[in-house]
């Protein structure tokens, strides 16, 4: 197994997808509860819940005992995962040379802690972001007001990655932590919200 350290530093706000209105999770879930522990939902699913519950309320951070906002690893993760689809498409990229690398994220990579605390920079403090959310359902476009906490620029967040040595897995996985920062988590992350720079610690 090869170990890692990191920290994530936001070099953009990054947005909430938790709905407020516990009612709308624990549906979306419940639903789900067959297929996926809460936990295991990606992060295509969980923005799924966050749309469904839009007309509720905003959309919020998970917390931690103490209150403070958390990521969960799966969320990490999920970044993994996207990240891993969009680099593969250059024919030159690590990423492209790992075969079935949803199941290779999914079994061999390994995240922690399992929540992961957003460390907010000295001063900064924790906001509100509104804007508007459309998407193509059966019924048509769909069109809500979206609003979300948000942690602002400055942010860190440190997490480990344990992997197993698979050929080539270390060298996609360093291109997916440089992807972050055009791309990285968060809600509304293709306007350029929620980037990072990631980086190794000793």
């Amino acid at each position: 197994m090869q170990i890692k350290h990191y920290c994530a530093t936001f070099t953009e706000e990054m947005l909430a997808t938790k709905p407020n209105d516990k009612e709308v999770y624990k549906t979306f879930v419940d639903g789900k509860e067959n297929e996926l522990h809460e936990d295991e939902l990606t992060a295509e699913e969980k923005t799924l819940a966050e749309l469904d519950g839009l007309e509720k309320g905003k959309t919020i951070f998970h917390r931690d005992e103490d209150g403070c906002p958390i990521v969960w690893d799966y969320q990490v993760k999920g970044f993994l995962k996207e990240a891993f689809s969009a680099l593969s498409r250059d024919k030159d990229s690590a990423c492209s040379k790992i075969k079935a690398f949803r199941k290779i994220i999914a079994g061999c990579v390994f995240v922690g802690p399992r929540q992961i605390k957003l460390e907010l920079p000295e001063g900064g403090k924790m906001g509100e972001c509104e804007r508007p959310l459309r998407a193509q359902t059966m019924q048509g476009e769909r069109v809500a007001l979206a609003y979300s906490e948000t942690v602002p620029k400055g942010t860190k967040m440190h997490f480990t990655v344990k992997h197993m040595q698979i050929p080539g897995l270390e060298k996609a996985l360093e291109e997916c932590w440089g992807y972050a920062a055009d791309l990285f988590m968060g809600a509304w992350r293709g306007s350029g919200k929620g980037t990072a720079i990631i980086e190794e610690e000793a």
